[in-house]
C-alpha cells in the first residue's frame, strides 16, 4: 500500500516524489559533505519546504561543514591570497606616496581623537617592506608547515601579525600605535608558544612576552606624555613638542622599541623565539618585527 515509500516517510505524509528528491540531494556532494546519507529523515523532511525555503535550508545544512572543509583543506591558498592582497596594496600606496599623493583615512575613535591611517613616504616604505617579507614567509610556510596538523591555526596568526603590523606602521595617531603594539606582542607570543607541547616552548613563549611588555610601560608614558602636553593623539600634531617633555616622551619611546627590537639590554627574548617554528622566528620576528621597532 505504501507504494514504494519506506514507512517513516509514509507516516510523515510525504509523496513518491519527495522522497525521491531526498533520496537523489543525499547522494550528492553537498548531502556527502553535510555528512547526510540518502534518505535521511532530514533531508526528505528538507524536500517538503518551498522554492526559497528549501534552497535555503540545504546551504543552512552545508555551510558550515563546507566552511570548515575550505579551511581545514585549503589554509594555504587562503593565506597567499590575502597576502597577496596585501602586497599589492602595499605596492600602490608605495607608489602613490613616491607620487607625493597624501593618503589618509580617518576612522571614528576616542572623543576628540579620531583613528587615523596615514601612509607619508617613510611609513609607505616600510609597509611595502612588511608585505614582502610576509610574502615571502608565507611561501615558505606552505612548505615547511604541510605535515602539521594545526596549520590552520598558524596561517591565521601569521595574518593576524602581519595586520597589525601593517596598522603600526601606517598608523596617524598614538592610539591606533597602542592597539596594534598590542595585537603584535599578543600574536607574537602565540607564534612564539605555537608548539606549546614542546618542553619548554610554554616558557619561551611567556619569557618573550614579559620582557616585551615590561618595555612597553616605556611606550605607554611616552605617549601620555605627548597626548597630555599636546592636548591630541594625532601623531603629526605631536612632533611640534619641544624642550623637555620631547626629550622625556622620546626616551620613554626608546624603552618601548628597544624591547620590541630585542635591544641590548632587552634582547633575551629573541633567542626564546626560535622555540617557534622557523617562518616565526628566522623570518618574521626578525625581518619585520626588530626593523620595524627599529625605525
Amino acid at each position: 500500500p505504501s507504494g514504494g515509500r519506506p514507512a517513516n516517510a509514509q507516516a510523515r505524509g510525504l509523496g513518491l516524489g519527495e522522497q525521491r528528491a531526498g533520496q537523489t540531494f543525499g547522494s550528492g556532494v553537498l548531502g556527502q559533505v553535510a555528512g547526510l546519507e540518502p534518505g535521511d529523515d532530514d533531508l526528505v523532511e528538507l524536500c517538503r519546504l518551498d522554492g526559497a525555503e528549501a534552497v535555503y535550508g540545504a546551504f543552512e545544512r552545508v555551510e558550515a561543514p563546507l566552511a570548515e572543509l575550505v579551511l581545514r583543506r585549503a589554509p594555504e591558498a587562503i593565506a597567499l591570497v590575502g597576502v597577496g592582497i596585501g602586497f599589492l596594496a602595499a605596492m600602490g600606496t608605495l607608489a602613490g606616496a613616491v607620487a607625493g599623493d597624501a593618503v589618509q583615512l580617518v576612522l571614528p575613535g576616542l572623543p576628540q581623537m579620531p583613528l587615523r591611517l596615514v601612509a607619508a613616504p617613510l611609513t609607505a616604505v616600510i609597509s611595502a617592506m612588511v608585505a614582502t617579507v610576509a610574502a615571502c614567509v608565507l611561501v615558505y610556510a606552505v612548505g615547511y608547515m604541510r605535515s602539521d596538523p594545526e596549520r590552520p591555526r598558524f596561517f591565521g596568526i601569521v595574518l593576524l601579525f602581519v595586520a597589525a603590523m601593517q596598522a603600526l606602521v601606517l598608523a596617524g595617531d598614538w592610539i591606533t600605535v597602542l592597539a596594534a603594539w598590542e595585537l603584535i606582542g599578543f600574536s607574537s607570543y602565540l607564534l612564539i608558544g605555537f608548539w606549546h607541547g614542546r618542553d619548554g616552548v610554554p616558557s619561551a613563549a611567556t619569557r618573550a612576552f614579559l620582557y616585551t611588555r615590561s618595555a612597553d610601560l616605556g611606550l605607554y608614558l611616552g605617549i601620555f606624555v605627548l597626548i597630555g602636553w599636546a592636548g591630541t593623539s594625532e601623531a603629526s600634531a605631536t612632533l611640534a613638542i619641544t624642550g623637555t617633555p620631547a626629550l622625556v616622551a622620546g626616551l620613554l619611546l626608546l624603552v618601548g622599541a628597544m624591547g620590541k627590537s630585542a635591544q641590548v639590554p632587552l634582547q633575551d627574548w629573541l633567542q626564546r623565539a626560535m622555540a617557534g617554528p622557523t617562518p616565526v622566528s628566522a623570518l618574521l620576528h626578525s625581518a619585520t618585527l626588530v626593523a620595524a621597532g627599529a625605525i
